[in-house]
């Protein structure tokens, strides 16, 4: 043949060749299937006198990681925790000079307050004004 076609002939001679070999039982050399079985009785004779197992206890510590996500929401926490230490001990000047006009450090803060705004643009947007 030139090309990988079957023919309507082959495809018969294919299919009644499947149909004897499913009519056929397969055959097991003797002795095989009493092998196996020795086998896997032998395996369970070894597996039972192993002994059991007992699973590694994880401590306090990990079990509270795993439960807020993992090492990766923990290095999202530490580095929040990080810029808020950062935030608190050395404050940018704004956050520093508006504290200091509304908690009256100098004798000047008072005149300046009507430029400290207690409420944000945001604030008023969201509360529909």
């Amino acid at each position: 043949m030139d090309d990988d076609r079957l023919t309507q002939a082959d495809e018969a001679e294919l299919d009644a060749l499947f149909a004897t070999m499913r009519a056929r039982a397969p055959e097991v050399p003797p002795g095989l299937m009493a092998r196996i079985a020795d086998d896997g009785l032998s395996l369970q004779a070894d597996r039972a006198r192993q002994p059991a197992r007992v699973p590694a206890r994880t401590g306090r510590l990990r079990q509270f990681f795993a439960q807020l996500g993992g090492w990766p929401a923990m290095a999202g926490l530490v580095s929040a925790t990080v810029a808020g230490l950062w935030i608190g001990i050395s404050p940018p000047t704004l956050i520093g000079s508006s504290v200091a006009l509304l908690g009256g450090a100098t004798a000047e803060a008072g005149d300046d307050l009507y430029l400290v705004d207690a409420v944000s643009a945001y604030d008023i947007l969201a509360l529909g004004g």
